[in-house]
């Protein structure tokens, strides 16, 4: 059950309590990824994320990678391997 407010909130337009919330983890999130060349997923980012000092979820980070659009790179199979 949402609050008077929060739906009054969504009706002006006004972003939610978690976009606001999820504003700074996730340009952190998209710098970490960029100074990795692309490479790092989820996994990797979190855990530089956590040595900075920050605690964010494994879901969390998934979540805000998803919709930053960030994926990490997969290592090439070769051929003929089983």
């Amino acid at each position: 059950m949402r609050t008077r407010a929060a739906c009054y909130a969504r009706r002006n337009g006004e972003p939610g309590f978690r976009a606001v919330r999820d504003t700074e983890p996730a340009s952190k999130i998209t710098e970490i990824h960029a100074d990795s060349r692309g490479s790092y997923g989820a996994p990797r980012v979190r855990a530089v994320v956590q040595q900075s000092g920050d605690l964010y979820g494994r879901r969390r980070v998934t979540r805000l990678m998803r919709q930053a659009g960030l994926e990490g790179r997969h290592r090439r199979r070769v051929a003929g391997a089983s």
